[in-house]
């Protein structure tokens, strides 16, 4: 145990850097969970029908230009107060997306804290989804 803290003293730059890898892996790995492709979001689509909540955490503006086919519109900026209004899917799949991922990702707290479970984050967003060339529609 003792070469082990000498190592760690000696070697502090290594072994902050290595800490810092091992994090981001843990990181990835947690959030990967709640993450899936377009083509797991078709068959879940697919499995659930209308019973599957989409929630588009886009701006109205980029709502309307395009989103995936029944999704809602819940801007991000209103996710809190809006989420109340689907308080019955909190035990049911949820769909959550955004241009690329990165907004649904750092709002799944939200979710989480509101009392939803069984939300999935669309990996890639809607560029992912257009990418695959899935259907979207316009203004609804």
């Amino acid at each position: 145990m003792q070469e082990l803290y000498n190592f760690i003293i000696e070697n502090w730059i290594l072994s902050t850097l290595f800490l810092t890898v091992l994090g981001i892996l843990i990181f990835s790995f947690v959030s990967q969970k709640s993450s899936i492709s377009p083509n797991e979001a078709v068959s879940l689509l697919n499995k659930m029908g209308d019973d599957l909540l989409i929630i588009d955490l886009r701006p109205i503006d980029a709502f309307q230009k395009g989103h995936i086919i029944n999704a809602v519109n819940l801007a991000a900026g209103n996710l809190e107060s809006g989420l109340n209004k689907y308080s019955e899917f909190k035990q049911a799949p949820i769909l959550i997306y955004c241009d690329s991922g990165m907004v649904s990702s750092s709002n799944s707290s939200i979710f989480k804290k509101k009392g939803f479970t069984e939300f999935k984050i669309l990996r890639g967003g809607l560029d992912s989804w257009k990418q695959e060339n899935l259907p979207t529609e316009q203004k609804k």
